[in-house]
């Protein structure tokens, strides 16, 4: 049996080791997702300008279905994220969603 075919495709999230021990393992998975989303807007021209800045989307349920993180476990993963400066989240649009944007502090770090 080939166990590394098990881990191909989409199934997974990429995380980083480092951001894990330095933020929380929930953060670094969100923010592995929060990079692959970050990817896929751009490569559709999804992504949102403001103030200089590409912002892109996601909820909770998305979130949720790509990283099996609870609400609460996201709540608490993306505000230490903000708080180490790796990501900033705003609330925008009509309806209103949580926009992301991913910082260049992590260029610094890792």
């Amino acid at each position: 049996m080939k166990l590394l075919s098990i881990l191909g495709g989409n199934a997974f999230v990429v995380f980083n080791k480092q951001l894990a021990h330095e933020v929380s393992v929930n953060g670094a998975i969100i923010f592995g997702q929060l990079c692959s989303s970050y990817e896929s807007f751009g490569k559709k021209n999804m992504l949102t300008n403001r103030n200089g800045k590409e912002f892109f989307f996601l909820t909770s349920e998305v979130i949720e279905e790509e990283t099996a993180l609870t609400y609460r476990q996201q709540v608490k993963a993306i505000k230490d994220l903000e708080e180490a400066g790796f990501i900033e989240a705003i609330i925008m649009g009509s309806p209103a969603r949580k926009y992301f944007h991913i910082t260049d502090n992590h260029r610094q770090n890792f």
